[in-house]
């Protein structure tokens, strides 16, 4: 587990230059402090500076030499992306229950090891957990009454489709002599498998149509598929995949 602390005012190192590029001065939360979206560096650029925002998953701090190593490509300029989005710099602000109470102030905040997921906030020496965070202002953090957690939206049930079919009557015929099943009306026959679709198979084998059998295919039953010496045509190949013997008429085939 990391602290955003351990990342503030500490000087960043380009791991692939190994260069130092910039100081971490801040950085942004989502509206509902449940994730560390990106560290602020304040980059080294000669006379100038520019604001630019790295991804927590890229940076390591480094205790020893009081550094962050990070993966300048992962970074971003901050005009390109919408900071109004997010939280900036929230340690400081008032946390608050439901009635207006202060509890305290934000201290820390504690994030994965290997990802930007808020796991809880140091208020007063206790940690809160994010999903009791109701909402953030200007004035603080909201909590939820004690017990309470931010529900869960529930997923929209989408209907399912109604099928209505009608079926043909022969004259002097009435609905209720008619069975839904009756094949006089309505054609049941299944439908082939997608695996015997002729157009399917002759295409993925197509070169296979055209070669001459080398020696004779049989299959379980001891039919003939092709005879040595005949030319294979697409027929051959869809019966040899229906038995399962189209390797054994690749092998015995030649162009």
């Amino acid at each position: 587990m990391r602290k955003i602390s351990h990342f503030l005012d500490k000087i960043a190192v380009d791991a692939k230059n190994d260069v130092f590029s910039g100081k971490i001065t801040g950085f942004y939360c989502d509206l509902r402090l449940k994730k560390i979206e990106y560290l602020i560096l304040e980059a080294f650029d000669g006379e100038n500076s520019e604001k630019l925002l790295l991804p927590p998953r890229s940076t390591n701090c480094i205790d020893d030499e009081n550094a962050v190593l990070s993966n300048f490509l992962c970074t971003k300029h901050t005009r390109d992306v919408d900071t109004s989005r997010y939280v900036e710099n929230p340690l400081g602000l008032p946390v608050l229950t439901a009635s207006g109470a202060e509890l305290g102030k934000i201290e820390d905040i504690y994030f994965g090891d290997t990802d930007k997921n808020v796991v809880g906030i140091s208020v007063n020496g206790g940690i809160v957990l994010p999903e009791r965070i109701e909402k953030v202002t200007d004035d603080g953090i909201y909590l939820l009454p004690e017990g309470r957690k931010r529900a869960t939206p529930k997923r929209r049930e989408i209907p399912k489709p109604v099928v209505n079919f009608s079926v043909s009557l022969p004259e002097n015929e009435s609905p209720e002599s008619v069975s839904v099943l009756d094949d006089r009306h309505i054609d049941c026959a299944p439908a082939q498998p997608t695996s015997y679709m002729p157009a399917r198979v002759v295409g993925n084998f197509r070169f296979l149509v055209g070669r001459v059998a080398t020696a004779s295919v049989y299959d379980k039953r001891h039919s003939l598929i092709v005879k040595a010496g005949a030319l294979i045509t697409s027929d051959v190949v869809l019966e040899a995949h229906k038995n399962n013997l189209l390797v054994e008429l690749t092998l015995k085939s030649r162009h």
